[in-house]
């Protein structure tokens, strides 16, 4: 029975074999007459293509003959348009020669080999070859009803797959104590595909009881932007950041870097403020009366005058008591005495008191603004008012 089904195949493809070469063969001869064809209508048209050109150099010398300046004259501007468009190829070309040597001569940007990483991609590249042949194994005997070779096949994948290399934690370190500062390609690499890569970038600084501390990471090359702090007690005044604890500035606040590759600390730099002065010091900023321009006060009113002061002292001041006063008896404020509990070093305070008037439009008043703390009196400023 098999082999008169082999034998009908056999006839069958034999007499479709002859009926392709037939085929081919009458699709040869249609493509000869074709090319032939082809041939014939080259031909005539070359030789119309050379009587016409016969025609126009006919019509050309006659129209030289009749009109020989203009035939001139367009001649030269011929000749002028060839040369021009000689001289812009020329240039093109000139440039770019120019281009080539500047691209040859540009260093290629090219990825920093890293013979762990290559090592790790070694393995990879080892198990997935193992793994594609045992798959081809498993399909061949299940085609081949292959029972036995089946489950050998499938049990060796079934152990080659507790074998797949990983991005341990101490495979991840030894490859990311390899990386070179500026290796952030490979950096990147390890970054997307380990979860034990992970290099951080901190601020910090201890100094005269102050500490700050801030820390973030991300993927090694993001551009950072620097951070900028405030003075301990506002005694000194923040300068930018040290790549070395006691060392000098390297970065400004608001400056842009490279997240590093590897771990790495910036250390806060501060200089002495050069507006406070060691001890207990208040400084008067001025004074205001709201709505008003200048130091005018209005008749039979009551409103607000405000003080500006400034703790400019290298010490905190505390349980500070501020009064506003007047020897004039037509100058009286309403207002009680203020109050602060702490005025830090460095801080501003704004004292508002509420007063009236009943002088005469065009009448001087002063008042005298008392400061005073615990340890006694810190400033004694007069303030010299104008009524309307």
């Amino acid at each position: 029975m098999k082999n008169t089904i082999f034998k009908k195949t056999i006839i069958a493809l034999l007499i479709l074999l002859l009926a392709c070469t037939s085929v081919f063969a009458k699709g040869g001869k249609e493509k000869d007459n074709a090319n032939a064809e082809e041939v014939s209508v080259a031909v005539e048209t070359s030789d119309a293509t050379v009587s016409e050109s016969a025609g126009k150099t006919e019509d050309s010398q006659r129209t030289e003959v009749l009109v020989p300046e203009n035939t001139q004259a367009s001649a030269a501007g011929s000749s002028d348009v060839s040369e021009k468009a000689q001289a812009e190829k020329n240039a093109n070309v000139a440039a770019g020669d120019e281009l080539k040597k500047a691209e040859s001569a540009a260093p290629a940007e090219k990825a920093q080999e890293n013979a762990e990483i290559e090592a790790f991609m070694g393995e990879l590249k080892d198990f997935s070859d193992k793994y594609e042949t045992l798959i081809a194994k498993m399909e061949m005997a299940y085609d081949k009803d292959d029972a036995v070779a089946y489950k050998k096949a499938k049990e060796e994948l079934r152990n080659l797959e507790s074998d797949v290399p990983e991005l341990t934690r101490e495979r991840t370190e030894k490859i990311a104590a390899s990386l070179s500062d500026s290796d952030y390609e490979n950096a990147n690499w390890l970054y997307v595909n380990s979860d034990y890569y992970c290099p951080v970038l901190r601020f910090v600084s201890s100094s005269e009881n102050f500490s700050y501390s801030s820390s973030f990471t991300a993927n090694p090359g993001t551009e950072v932007s620097i951070p900028a702090i405030d003075g301990p007690n506002g005694r000194l005044l923040f300068q930018g950041w040290s790549l070395t604890e006691g060392g000098d500035v390297a970065y400004k606040a608001d400056d842009k870097i490279k997240m590093p590759v590897k771990d790495m600390t910036l250390y806060a730099v501060f200089a002495p403020n050069p507006d406070i002065r060691e001890g207990r010091h208040l400084t008067f900023a001025g004074a205001s009366v709201r709505g008003a321009e200048g130091l005018t006060l209005p008749q039979g009113k009551q409103t607000w005058v405000k003080a500006e002061l400034k703790n400019t002292g290298s010490e905190n001041l505390r349980n500070v008591e501020i009064k506003f006063e007047s020897d004039d008896p037509l100058f009286v404020t309403l207002t009680d005495p203020l109050h602060c509990r702490v005025l830090p070093c460095a801080d501003d305070v704004e004292a508002r008191f509420k007063v009236i008037t009943k002088a005469a439009p065009g009448t001087s008043l002063k008042g005298t603004l008392t400061v005073s703390d615990g340890e006694g009196v810190l400033l004694t400023e007069d303030v010299v008012f104008t009524v309307q």
